[in-house]
């Protein structure tokens, strides 16, 4: 029960930092101005993270790189797929020696609080989003209409 109360304790005192730092702003400006979408993501699933009483993520530049070219892939093809997820993950096994891999995809006009909205609302990709991963990697890819993310979390 004590636990449980100093959890909700860190939520309030998080957020009461954010709102003081930000004001009850309803734009897309939750830290500084991110310098593109893919750190807007990255700041997004952290602050959701640890609104929820979990730790945030590190990012990898193999994940970002992996992501990167998947959601390159989606653009080019036109096509929202995990295809080709089992290659993904064997070079996570591979060069991080990392073998817990979770993947989430998204198409739209993206921004990291959408997403946030979009997955909190599918169970399982919150649970993906609020998974015992430590590590995570975000691509974005296509155009000023259409973009498309992956992102790679593992432990």
């Amino acid at each position: 029960m004590a636990r449980k109360k100093c959890l909700v304790l860190l939520k309030l005192v998080v957020l009461a930092v954010l709102l003081t730092f930000n004001g009850c702003q309803d734009d897309d400006s939750l830290f500084a101005p991110p310098a593109d979408v893919e750190d807007n993501i990255f700041d997004h699933i952290n602050h959701y993270r640890l609104l929820n009483g979990y730790a945030a993520l590190d990012r990898n530049t193999l994940l970002d790189e992996l992501a990167r070219s998947h959601s390159s892939t989606m653009s080019t093809n036109n096509s929202l797929s995990h295809v080709n997820q089992g290659y993904r993950y064997e070079q996570v096994i591979t060069e991080l020696n990392k073998n817990i891999y979770a993947e989430l995809i998204a198409r739209g006009n993206i921004n990291g609080r959408d997403l946030i909205d979009q997955w909190s609302d599918d169970a399982d990709s919150n649970e993906t989003i609020l998974g015992d991963y430590s590590i995570i990697g975000i691509g974005v890819s296509g155009n000023s209409d259409e973009q498309f993310v992956t992102v790679i979390f593992t432990k």
